[in-house]
């Protein structure tokens, strides 16, 4: 009896909780998919992220591979709508740190500023903590509209994680945006490009000559010079 009360020691520790956790369930999903979320205002928001393994196969059926192997090719969700729907994001969020500022002028008399600074993550405690982005169209590769645009709620953020208003709808028009998104393609950056095509980059200094040594175009005029020298001996022979 005593080794089986020392057994249940360690677990007599452990408190009793109840948990409840936010489950999706859809196509292509063998597995609840169970998302990072995060709630604001008593409303969930769901993470999006390119190399999240369950919103790769949610979104094209595909398991996420990162590395090609004989059997399996490699495949991802490192695609363009990101991109596109991060930079919707940061515009939406300077338009409202715009509109803020110049209500604050406007109600002091002062005229708004010409130039207003980009938004920053902080401003989220100044201005509110989501914004609402203004979604395009989804298309085939025939322009007919697989999704048609709509209002998305998603959390502040400038460069953060994306994360969106969870809800089925919104499920739905971004598995079919992702799906239909082309590859992302990484530009070089303006300062690489602009130190590559930079002459001071490009051009080579040679060594340079010691003391002692000639430069070429001297020692080329000094070998002529012998050899008028020698054939001058030669003709007084």
């Amino acid at each position: 009896m005593a080794p089986a009360e020392d057994a249940e020691a360690p677990n007599a520790e452990i408190p009793i909780s109840i948990l409840k956790v936010t489950c999706i369930k859809g196509p292509h999903l063998k597995q609840p998919w169970l998302p990072d979320v995060q709630t604001v205002g008593g409303v969930e928001y769901i993470k999006l992220h390119k190399w999240d393994r369950d919103l790769t196969l949610f979104s094209t059926g595909t398991p996420l591979n990162f590395a090609a192997t004989g059997r399996r090719p490699a495949h991802n969700i490192n695609v363009q709508w990101f991109e596109d729907t991060k930079r919707l994001r940061r515009e939406a969020c300077d338009a409202a740190v715009r509109k803020i500022i110049a209500d604050a002028a406007e109600a002091e008399g002062k005229p708004v500023p010409p130039r207003i600074r980009p938004a920053r993550e902080e401003d989220q405690f100044l201005v509110g903590k989501t914004v609402m982005l203004d979604c395009p169209d989804i298309l085939d590769q025939h322009d007919q509209v697989l999704q048609p645009a709509r209002q998305i709620q998603f959390l502040w953020g400038t460069t953060s994680d994306l994360f969106m208003e969870l809800n089925e709808d919104n499920l739905a028009y971004i598995r079919c945006a992702i799906k239909e998104s082309a590859p992302f393609i990484q530009q070089p950056s303006k300062r690489r490009s602009k130190l590559q095509g930079s002459p001071k980059r490009l051009r080579k200094r040679g060594r340079k000559p010691k003391a002692d040594e000639v430069a070429p175009e001297a020692a080329l005029a000094g070998e002529g010079g012998q050899q008028e020298e020698d054939d001058a001996e030669y003709d007084d022979d």
